[in-house]
């Protein structure tokens, strides 16, 4: 492997003046900076990363975990981290749980947004006493070098069941998804609470296990129909399965809205249907992704951890009435 020393032999100039080059330090004429930098070309020398982090400290650069790459809520999260590092001059490593423990415990990065339900909060709770900043999405733990950016869904979620009393309905189905997330307890805490504040019954049996995903909002609805006992109004935690419910819905010839009504919950654009068609709540992810990265820029730069809590509101849409 070529070195700073093959490089500076190669040239006839000192280490430093290599490293100065490397570095962009205006301490080196212009004649010896393109004859050192087509040296370094011609040598195939690639800069020591590790070594220069652990000399400097820092990477400029931080990673994002998550391993869901079927939806497209995450797209927007992404896209507001991204271009809030690029504002700061920082670099972004997109990574997932199988790759990012080397991240965490090397040094690899100067901080990290968790937003990956694979990673257990033991892992965070470690890289963060080794002293890595980290911003967590949609969970909570404790720590001064981890921030919180959670979305109120207990409240967006309690006022989307009220209202759908407010307009009638009576007889619910809840499609859910994985129950150890903050998220889906919280959505579906504030569902059976608002309904029991209400006097309404909801019976278990109408609950729904899903995984966010299109074609299991079509396997629910397509139970619900061999069941011959439809509900009023079918309420998902997120856009992607309210979105197969309806299209089973319809190949089924249930009309959507007057027969059934059905919600779902995260805003996102789903090509399936009309534009702003569904009744959900409606997530900033965009301004999430933003919130995230420039709550952890701070943090590198030395400010304290913070717990934002966003809240959101309500789209009503032609699925309900």
């Amino acid at each position: 492997m070529t070195t700073i020393r093959d490089i500076a032999k190669a040239a006839g100039v000192s280490a430093t003046t290599v490293s100065n080059v490397l570095n962009g330090r205006a301490k080196v004429s212009q004649q010896n900076r393109e004859r050192i930098l087509k040296i370094c070309q011609e040598m195939n020398y690639t800069p020591n990363i590790n070594a220069r982090n652990l000399k400097y400290g820092k990477t400029n650069t931080v990673m994002f975990m998550f391993s869901d790459f079927e939806r497209s809520y995450y797209l927007q999260i992404i896209k507001g981290i991204h271009e809030c590092l690029e504002g700061h001059g920082l670099g972004m490593i997109v990574c997932t749980y199988s790759t990012s423990q080397s991240f965490l415990q090397n040094g690899l990065v100067d901080g990290a947004i968790v937003l990956d339900n694979n990673i257990q909060d033991s892992q965070i709770l470690l890289a963060a006493e080794r002293k890595m900043k980290i911003v967590v999405m949609e969970r909570y733990l404790e720590s001064p070098d981890i921030s919180c950016i959670l979305t109120d869904n207990y409240n967006a979620m309690a006022q989307l069941t009220d209202g759908l009393l407010k307009k009638g309905y009576r007889k619910f189905s809840y499609i859910g998804a994985y129950e150890n997330t903050l998220n889906h307890k919280e959505r579906y805490d504030a569902f059976r609470n608002t309904l029991r504040d209400a006097s309404v019954d909801f019976k278990e049996e109408n609950y729904y296990l899903g995984d966010y995903s299109f074609s299991s909002g079509v396997k629910a609805a397509r139970i619900m129909i061999m069941r011959e006992e439809l509900p009023e109004v079918v309420v998902c935690a997120n856009d992607d399965m309210a979105a197969g419910v309806v299209s089973l819905f319809r190949e089924m010839s249930i009309d959507v809205p007057h027969k059934i009504g059905v919600t779902g919950f995260d805003g996102t654009r789903i090509w399936e249907l009309p534009d702003k068609y569904l009744t959900t709540v409606v997530l900033p992810c965009y301004e999430k992704g933003y919130i995230a990265a420039e709550t952890l820029v701070n943090m590198i730069r030395g400010s304290d951890s913070v717990t934002n809590k966003i809240k959101v509101p309500i789209r009503w849409g032609q699925s309900t009435i």
